[in-house]
């Protein structure tokens, strides 16, 4: 079961977040996803986090990005986690 809640920004998945892979199911095509979680009390940082890259930097036009439709709250093994894909 996955539901929203108010947030005022995204969490940066720690460096320990558990990272799945996933294909998406909506077409023929089976496009590949990296889908991170991580408990509900732990944040990465800008320097430490799970894509190995310095976030206080500006990315180029490729680069690894977050937006608000790719986030949620879920419950996993009975417990709140966070979930970025």
């Amino acid at each position: 079961m996955a539901y929203k809640r108010q947030i005022d920004r995204l969490p940066i998945p720690p460096k320990d977040a558990k990272v799945h892979n996933v294909t998406c199911h909506y077409c023929i095509v089976g496009c590949g996803y990296k889908a991170y979680t991580w408990d509900r009390n732990k944040q990465g940082t800008v320097k430490e986090n799970a894509f190995g890259i310095d976030l206080g930097e500006q990315q180029g036009p490729d680069g690894t990005w977050i937006a608000p439709s790719m986030y949620n709250v879920v419950k996993q093994n009975g417990k709140d986690v966070h979930l970025a894909v």
